[in-house]
């Protein structure tokens, strides 16, 4: 079975009513309102980030834990309460693990140490592999 080859619609004449969407529109004498201005784009925005003056000790762990892994980070006593909370919501999104926080530290379920290392420094926190 041969294929027919399609045939282009050609759009390049301005003078054909077919190729002008707006030709046959009875406005009834109004005017079309003009075309909006062209938005500007917008220039890059720089972000503050916080940085946190203090060490965060991250470490792995398997004590007492029935042999499950979990990554826990220490040294987060001097943030406020609530800057620790949304830290560990943020880790807890961006691993899709589970963790929990304790008030000298936070837990996230599994092996994420190195991983987490990288992205608590993008962060602006001054993390350090601690332990073995």
């Amino acid at each position: 079975m041969a294929r027919k080859k399609k045939s282009k619609i050609e759009f390049s004449s301005s003078d054909d009513p077919l190729n002008d969407a707006f030709a046959g529109l009875n406005l009834g004498g109004l005017e079309l309102p003009a075309a909006p201005s062209p938005v500007e784009k917008k220039t890059s925005v720089k972000v503050e980030r916080k940085v946190y003056g203090g060490r965060l000790d991250v470490k792995r762990e398997k004590t007492g834990r029935g042999g499950k892994t979990v990554t826990v980070i220490y040294g987060v006593t001097p943030m406020d309460k609530k800057e620790a909370k949304n830290l560990l919501l943020s880790l807890k999104k961006k691993f899709a693990t589970g963790g929990t926080q304790h008030t000298e530290r936070l837990e996230l379920q599994g092996d994420v140490l190195e991983t987490l290392v990288d992205h608590l420094g993008a962060l602006g926190y001054k993390a350090v592999r601690s332990g073995g």
